[in-house]
């Protein structure tokens, strides 16, 4: 049993955090797991920017290693793969072994997220290679003839 810093209730040690590593390793955190609930929600509440930094900087380097300082410092460069400067970039990385490719705008990850999924391709080119039947213009709109 322990007492929280906080609230000052005697609770399990189930309820608290547990130093994992460093010089504190084996020990339990001073306040309860409610407590520092409590604390992160209002915390969060009251700095929404902060949290929002501080959320994408550890996605980024939890997700794929990656610093987002890295990420960023492609902002106002050509995408690797379409040569347009973006004012959004993405981390492209192998969805098979997790590893990264590079920094490409949003819309050259979304088709090669597309790309690499066979079934869709296989299904994507079907519908392109569908023959349209003669019909009536689809919604009422008629698109011109296309002369190459």
């Amino acid at each position: 049993m322990k007492k929280c810093s906080k609230c000052f209730k005697e609770k399990s040690l189930d309820n608290f955090h547990e130093y994992k590593s460093g010089r504190r390793k084996g020990t339990y955190w001073a306040h309860c797991k409610d407590c520092r609930k409590e604390h992160l929600y209002k915390w969060r509440k009251e700095n929404p920017e902060k949290y929002k930094e501080h959320y994408s900087k550890a996605q980024y380097k939890y997700k794929y290693n990656v610093d987002k300082e890295l990420r960023d410092s492609f902002v106002g460069k050509p995408c690797m793969i379409c040569g347009r400067i973006a004012k959004r970039y993405a981390v492209d990385h192998c969805h098979t072994t997790g590893q990264v490719r590079g920094v490409i705008c949003l819309n050259c990850n979304t088709v090669l997220g597309h790309i690499e999924n066979e079934s869709k391709m296989e299904h994507i080119r079907n519908y392109l290679q569908m023959k349209l039947p003669e019909q009536e213009p689809f919604l009422g709109i008629k698109v011109p003839e296309f002369k190459p």
